[in-house]
């Protein structure tokens, strides 16, 4: 049995796939804590597609080996974000914070 921080984590990114989803991004998300979690692609009017790459932390924080591999992503027109939980009273918000 996965242990809880695993789950938790795991809850969290179905979460954001379930958002991301009803912007009309298609998601796949990596199994087993592979990284990034998230990556999903939205196709603009513009025939040039949005690719996003997403690292789900519960925590908020990213390692600096982290950030600096999230960062390469960049380099070939894919943005990178970070995705963290806020708690607003009941009820868990996914806020997505663009990594620079």
């Amino acid at each position: 049995m996965p242990n809880k921080n695993y789950l938790k984590g795991r809850r969290f990114e179905y979460k954001v796939i379930k958002e991301l989803r009803s912007y009309g991004f298609f998601v796949v998300r990596q199994a087993k804590s592979a990284f990034p979690d998230i990556v999903a692609v939205q196709k603009p009017a513009k025939n040039k597609p949005h690719i996003v790459v997403i690292e789900c932390k519960t925590t908020g924080r990213l390692s600096k080996k982290e950030k600096r591999a999230l960062r390469n992503f960049r380099a070939i027109d894919i943005k990178p974000y970070l995705a963290y939980p806020v708690r607003d009273g009941r009820h868990v918000l996914v806020k997505l914070k663009e990594i620079f």
